[in-house]
């Protein structure tokens, strides 16, 4: 009786008791873990196009202005050339089997380079006096205009289109002093240029083409929206998931480039002054789309996860009993599973006596009540 009275005695062990009892729930009722993190593979297309070339944009204007005493001839090209890079990862998702793209946060770059070459030659044919100049330059000239963003600009990306607008003028490419001989004639001759360009870029879609020895189901895979993902099914007894992966991009640009030469000459005290003369440089403009070169990616399939089999079982060679643990050990299979949980091969159950061992501390250290 002694000893039922003592017990009643005992107050309730309080909230310590309820945690630890929660905590050992939540061990009991979940043995199961993700069996295989996802693995990454850098993909980073990059391409760069050149849109004309010198030879594509040569210009020749002649000797200008016709009849005049003075004059002015400039042969003029320009190269126009773009480049993009969309640097980022892609990765496999063991655990669902499926394939996901993002972007390194404001790494991607677009530009584009236009680069202009000019050559010049003035005559003279005043009174008697002709002279002509050999021929000037080349005068180059190089501009750039550059963009950042985060990849793959997929629809639903916010900054898709990426863009770049840039537009200036009286933009000096040479000055040249003209002396044929100080006495008689003498002049200079600058050439300034405009510029402008509207580009911009997007992302279409991504082309995935996984190893058919190594998926369940062969066959182009398409990601077109950002942060979307694919399903890649790799097969049980495959030790990585290979593909070969493309990025393809929608280009369009116009750009403009008008030389504006000035010719200030005096010959036997006569000036003489050519202006107004644009002389503009045609840049075929462009609307395509760009398939960057394809990229062989590589995911291998993560240590800890089982056997290449799939069998989960572990090393020991256990005869399963058909209840999704190996008999004895209190392993779980992670192909026993029904929802596709993968539960790591090595990862037993707490044993209850260790459990039971953790709370009795805590039971014992309950206040009596005075």
């Amino acid at each position: 009786m002694a000893d039922v009275a003592r017990l009643r005695r005992w107050p309730p062990c309080g909230p310590r008791v309820t945690v630890l009892i929660s905590l050992v729930m939540v061990a009991l009722a979940s043995p199961c873990v993700a069996y295989a993190q996802p693995t990454s593979s850098p993909f980073t297309p990059s391409e760069e196009l050149m849109l004309t070339s010198l030879e594509d944009t040569m210009v020749d204007t002649g000797w200008v202005p016709a009849g005049s005493p003075v004059q002015l001839r400039l042969q003029a090209a320009a190269a126009n050339t773009v480049s993009m890079s969309f640097p980022g990862r892609a990765s496999y998702e063991w655990a669902a089997d499926t394939l996901s793209f993002e972007g390194d946060p404001d790494a991607g770059t677009f530009a584009t380079n236009v680069g202009v070459e000019v050559h010049a030659e003035v005559r003279i044919d005043v009174l008697g006096l002709t002279w002509g100049s050999d021929l000037l330059g080349p005068y180059n000239l190089l501009i750039n205009a550059t963009a950042a963003f985060t990849p793959y600009l997929l629809t639903g990306s916010p900054e898709r289109p990426v863009t770049i607008s840039e537009a200036t003028s009286g933009v000096m490419v040479a000055s040249v002093p003209i002396v044929p001989d100080l006495l008689v004639a003498s002049g200079n001759l600058d050439i300034d240029l405009a510029f402008s360009v509207d580009a911009s870029l997007t992302g279409e879609r991504i082309d995935i083409l996984p190893n058919p020895e190594q998926v369940e189901d062969p066959g182009l895979r398409t990601v077109d929206a950002q942060g979307a993902t694919v399903s890649v099914s790799a097969l049980d007894d495959a030790d990585a998931v290979e593909a070969t992966v493309a990025l393809h991009a929608g280009l369009e640009a116009v750009t403009t480039v008008i030389l504006h030469p000035h010719l200030v000459m005096t010959v036997l005290g006569t000036e003489y002054d050519i202006a107004g003369i644009d002389v503009p440089i045609e840049l075929p403009p462009i609307s395509d789309t760009v398939v960057l070169p394809a990229e062989d990616l590589t995911w291998a399939r993560p240590a800890g996860s089982g056997d290449a089999s799939g069998s989960g079982s572990g090393s020991d060679g256990g005869a399963d009993d058909g209840g999704g643990e190996t008999a004895g050990d209190g392993v779980f299979d992670a192909a026993s599973t029904d929802d596709g949980c993968a539960c790591a091969a090595s990862q037993p159950r707490p044993p209850l006596a260790l459990l039971a061992w953790i709370m009795l501390p805590c039971l014992c250290r309950c206040r009596r009540r005075p």
